[in-house]
């Protein structure tokens, strides 16, 4: 008992302490993508493959299952199910999700023998379509197959490449309403919808009982296309800097230290000057004419900025924008895994919200074979944040999963026992960046503190009401 208080103080309203087991209120997910992630539930999941034979063969049991159970285009409930996904029978294209390059790569000749498959890298910013999928794909997503192998156009493009990716799913109310039954199961109440591919997903959420559990936000290209009664249930505009850790596409000031080349910038003034790796999405104008798009709507911006450099470049724009405009519309700034204490200090006197991922502190285990030991200790410096720069969780720093994975359990362990002391969060830190609010229910955690592990403890009531002060935010 001692050593849990020890190691979780302050524990604030809202918290309850047992023994090894923590009672917190459900989570409010402030950065993931439900109408996606509703799709690919029943997709093949490729996570888990330890190399290219085993997801090959999870791949070739789908078109097996499919065979026996029959075919459909919508998303259904569990990871490798084939009787509610494209099977590669029929015309139909195989989507799979999951895969993590630095375990293992395919091969185009292996992919090639199998019916048509898109795979989607683990970050989303990487994919793959054998030939197979081409060819059917080609006639209504010609620019998006041609491209698929160009990092650069992919980032640029990335709505249009998740949008095809739905697409080949298809997504209906059912589905989403069981992504966020799973959701529940894990401790999370409400998520915000970060890329909203069409208008037509505003008619899903309805239909689903679950434009109260989320936000809306899309691309500035699919902004522009809505009527006004569909802008009306946008809260923002999210664009992209620069690409992921996953793809290689994030900007970041040092090389990877395996020597594998990522994207480069092209053409970009003042920002190629270095023996490194990035890749910068937009130039400093076309980001200054998002930030104006966003402010003429008189919605919120947020801006995918993950490197170091894409840091650097969001916020020299932001400030000659404040500069001369004035004003800034709402901003947040997403993920700002390798963010300076300078640049901290810079986004917090602009009012720049940032919305980063207690999850994402394992990336300093998942990428040691691309990020330098300088770089792995630099992710998600939370205590810098908090401690040094004045962020306070739940007001300008808030928290999501991006799916990556969903729930209480990884997000609370990687809070807890991270890789690094510098991305420690203490549990009331946690919850204040966290917090779904009054609506909420609970979820009881089991903590190991000798294994450093998280889980759901299962003998504990999940569905308790929280009173109106059950997740109070510092003042």
């Amino acid at each position: 008992m001692i050593k849990i208080f020890s190691m979780l103080s302050p524990v604030k309203a809202g918290i309850a302490i047992m023994d090894r087991t923590i009672t917190l209120p459900f989570l409010k997910d402030h950065h993931n993508h439900p109408s996606l992630y509703a799709v690919l539930d029943g997709s093949v999941y490729l996570g888990d493959a330890a190399d290219e034979a085993e997801a090959l063969t999870l791949i070739e049991e789908r078109v097996g299952l499919a065979g026996r159970q029959g075919t459909g285009h919508h998303p259904g409930r569990d990871k490798n199910r084939g009787d509610n996904r494209s099977s590669g029978r029929d015309g139909n294209v195989i989507l799979a999700h999951g895969w993590n390059d630095s375990r293992f790569s395919f091969s185009t000749s292996a992919l090639d023998l199998l019916p048509p498959v898109f795979i989607c890298g683990e970050s989303l910013h990487n994919h793959l379509m054998n030939s197979g999928a081409r060819e059917l794909l080609r006639p209504d997503w010609k620019e998006a197959v041609d491209n698929i192998d160009d990092s650069s156009w992919v980032e640029r493009h990335l709505p249009v490449i998740l949008r095809l990716m739905i697409d080949i799913a298809g997504l209906d109310a059912g589905a989403l309403a069981r992504f966020y039954e799973m959701l529940e199961g894990r401790g999370v109440w409400y998520a915000e919808e970060m890329l909203m591919s069409s208008a037509a997903v505003i008619d899903v959420f309805r239909e689903a009982g679950l434009l109260d559990r989320t936000s809306l936000w899309t691309a500035p290209e699919s902004f522009r296309e809505f009527n006004a009664d569909e802008r009306s249930f946008v809260k923002g505009m999210k664009i992209w800097a620069d690409g992921a850790l996953g793809a290689r596409t994030a900007a970041v000031s040092m090389p990877w230290i395996d020597g594998v080349p990522g994207a480069r910038t092209a053409g970009v003034s003042g920002k190629d000057d270095f023996d490194g790796t990035r890749l910068l999405i937009y130039s400093d104008d076309e980001l200054s004419e998002f930030v104006a798009e966003a402010a003429d709507a008189k919605k919120w911006l947020s801006i995918h900025s993950l490197g170091d450099l894409a840091c650097d470049q969001v916020l020299d724009v932001l400030e000659r924008y404040s500069d001369e405009q004035g004003i800034l519309p709402s901003t947040r700034m997403e993920h700002c895994q390798f963010i300076s204490l300078e640049n901290a200090h810079r986004a917090w006197m602009l009012g720049v919200v940032l919305s980063m991922q207690p999850n994402f502190s394992v990336d300093s285990v998942r990428y040691a074979d691309r990020l330098s030991p300088e770089m792995l200790e630099r992710n998600n410096p939370f205590r810098m944040l908090i401690d040094e720069a004045g962020y306070v969780p739940g007001i300008d720093l808030v928290f999501g999963s991006d799916g990556m994975p969903h729930g209480q359990p990884a997000a609370l362990e990687n809070s807890l026992f991270p890789p690094f002391p510098g991305q420690r969060l203490t549990l009331y830190e946690f919850t204040s960046g966290y917090c779904a609010g009054a609506e909420s229910g609970t979820m009881a955690m089991a903590v190991d503190i000798e294994k450093k592990k998280v889980s759901i403890n299962q003998d504990e009531s999940h569905d308790d009401r929280m009173n109106p002060d059950g997740c109070l935010r510092e003042d």
